[in-house]
């Protein structure tokens, strides 16, 4: 059984155009579970609207990019049709619900629920929970899966430049430097799970234990979950890309931009809440005499 991609690609659009169209011009409440819910959304009327408007923009854009791959025959792409504008819509989608809440509140904290103002959603806090942890783990393994359901053998195991008009494969010949990357990137990310998870437990038994999921949201919480996040990427990249692209001979290296664009946004967020944590703005002088 073969899968007709355009049609996929089409089918794509007709879920996407509608559902981006609805988000941005709608006013649904949050009760009707069409939406960004996200913590940050559920704890103001006026962020949920905001946010929810820049998410359908988003999925607008991503449909329109799929109608225009098509008119103009662009044959199917992962990168380019699935890969990329899912890590874009997902990473401005965070990023715009929680700038709008830092820039109103001065704390990516949500409020809790003993301040009756801003009730902080009972769900809202297993939903971090589950958007930190459980999704990155997802994210990778559903490519380990996925590339053992497809190949028996491991993904470094297949030559990059194997096509199909070279003939059989030879699974002897092994690619060093990509054993090397996959192999690194999984003890990356189990060690920074260790590590979070040994900061979250040390937290849970210093007093934090009504308020573990809340403090998952402090700034260098988030921090720490995008790089891990941006190495996951990199990881389901390589994976992927390689394996499901071996047979056409084409190159690894585009399938790593995701997880690049990723630690170049986190990079980018460092460095500003560097720069907001260290400048002093200058003194004036006072003139003798002035008011």
């Amino acid at each position: 059984m073969t899968i007709d991609f355009g049609i996929l690609r089409l089918v794509l659009f007709a879920l996407l155009l509608p559902l981006g169209l609805i988000l941005r011009f709608g006013s649904l409440p949050p009760s009707s579970g069409i939406g960004l819910g996200l913590p940050w959304t559920y704890a103001d009327e006026e962020i949920w609207k905001r946010s929810n408007r820049r998410f359908g923009e988003l999925l607008v854009g991503w449909s329109v990019w799929l109608l225009l791959q098509h008119f103009i025959g662009m044959p199917w792409e992962w990168i380019a049709t699935l890969w990329a504008p899912l890590i874009i819509t997902l990473v401005a989608s965070l990023s715009y619900s929680a700038s709008l809440y830092q820039r109103r509140y001065h704390t990516l904290r949500v409020i809790r629920e003993d301040q009756p103002s801003k009730p902080f959603p009972k769900r809202g806090g297993w939903f971090v929970v589950v958007l930190r942890e459980v999704l990155p783990l997802c994210a990778l393994l559903i490519p380990i899966l996925l590339v053992r359901s497809l190949y028996a053998e491991l993904p470094d195991r297949i030559p990059i430049r194997w096509g199909l008009a070279d003939g059989p494969i030879d699974w002897r010949w092994r690619d060093e430097a990509l054993a090397f990357l996959r192999h690194q990137t999984m003890k990356i990310y189990l060690g920074l799970f260790f590590l979070e998870s040994a900061y979250l437990l040390l937290k849970w038994v210093r007093g934090f234990r009504q308020s573990f999921a809340p403090v998952m949201l402090t700034r260098p919480h988030w921090f720490f979950f995008f790089f891990k996040l941006s190495w996951v990427v990199l990881f389901a990249g390589v994976n992927l890309g390689f394996v499901l692209h071996a047979a056409k001979g084409k190159p690894l290296s585009p399938f790593l931009v995701p997880g690049a664009i990723l630690l170049m946004i986190l990079g980018g967020l460092v460095a500003w809440d560097t720069h907001r944590a260290t400048y002093v703005p200058p003194r004036k002088e006072r003139v003798i005499g002035s008011k």
